[in-house]
């Protein structure tokens, strides 16, 4: 396990240090006397708790740390995990305490302030990641994903998108060898969000049309509930006819694909162009989930003939109709859309 230190941490706490160091000392080797590595390790997460109720949550997680790495000298890898975890989360629950003290209208006080404040948040990433290379060794991917997930949505956070798109991906990556398209949906999701931020936008496209194929040939209905599967597909639906229009698609051909349309009730035959419907993406459903799908058939419709016509009125009048089924990526890629028509 990587060291990761405490040099950046005040001593503000007047015991702490000197029980750190005690218990450090009677980890070295004596004549004739092996270390009581199972004592340390009791001792080290009896301070760590101590400290934690004296609201010393970096202390606390320098404590834990120490129990990690007697823990991996022990070959006890699942404790070392959860010790590991710990640690990251007091890092992170200090960084986030010390963030909103001093952006909360109060200035730093002096420069070993804001090297804690960012400090706190550098460990408790770098703990994490640790974390989650251990439960990947011992084969617990679902906690490796859940932890890479965690990781990439708090620097997605602090803006840090790129490093943000690397856990995803690592969770994207443990997700399709392991686990069911639920799983990979929800990660492929934090993907598209972070490359679209990067604006990466042709890779967002491929990653979309890649998730739409498997959607499309998913055959397992018993392991994911249809109307998500359903869910999901309109979304990367909407996310697709946005990508095109972006990037200079042909908009007739847009026009074409705009996404396999409902099933077509006897009552409904004859009302639209929509007879012609492919339901593959589509499972059984309400009347009123059918009414709010062709609603978005039509907007997105609308909103291929807006760009076709440059009116950027129309636009913001589309995406305000759209709003009840968009996220975080579409109304990014809806500004660009605007951004286009000036």
């Amino acid at each position: 396990m990587n060291e990761i230190g405490i040099g950046n941490l005040p001593p503000t706490t007047a015991d702490f240090l000197p029980q750190y160091k005690a218990i450090g000392q009677s980890l070295k080797k004596r004549f004739f006397r092996k270390p009581n590595v199972a004592e340390a390790i009791v001792q080290y997460e009896a301070l760590g708790q101590e400290l934690q109720r004296e609201e010393q949550k970096s202390f606390a997680a320098v404590c834990y740390l120490e129990s990690a790495k007697c823990q991996e000298s022990l070959r006890n890898n699942v404790q070392q995990a959860n010790s590991l975890v710990k640690a990251a989360k007091l890092f992170l629950e200090a960084w986030e305490s010390e963030q909103h003290f001093n952006f909360n209208g109060e200035p730093f006080s002096d420069q070993s302030d804001t090297t804690c404040l960012f400090g706190n948040l550098e460990l408790g990433i770098q703990t994490l990641s640790q974390a989650a290379k251990s439960f990947s060794n011992q084969g617990n991917k679902g906690s490796a994903i859940l932890i890479n997930m965690q990781l990439g949505d708090i620097l997605y956070r602090d803006g840090s998108y790129g490093e943000a798109l690397n856990y995803y991906k690592i969770a994207l990556i443990d997700a399709k060898q392991s686990f069911s398209l639920f799983d990979q949906l929800l990660v492929t999701e934090l993907v598209c969000k972070a490359k679209v931020k990067m604006m990466e936008l042709e890779s967002v496209l491929k990653t979309v049309n890649d998730s739409l194929i498997a959607i499309k040939n998913y055959d397992h209905e018993n392991e994911v509930p249809a109307q998500f599967v359903s869910e999901y597909a309109q979304k990367f639906q909407i996310m697709k006819v946005m990508l095109v229009l972006i990037l200079g698609g042909n908009t007739t051909d847009v026009l074409d694909f705009i996404w396999p349309k409902l099933p077509v009730t006897s009552a409904d035959a004859g009302d639209d162009d929509f007879s012609s419907a492919s339901p593959e993406l589509y499972c059984e459903s309400t009347n009123k989930d059918h009414l709010e799908r062709r609603e978005v058939t039509y907007l997105l419709k609308s909103l291929v003939l807006a760009v076709q016509e440059n009116s950027s009125v129309e636009l913001r009048q589309i995406h305000n109709k759209l709003i009840p089924v968009m996220d975080e990526s579409h109304h990014d890629l809806m500004k660009f859309l605007l951004q286009m028509q000036r």
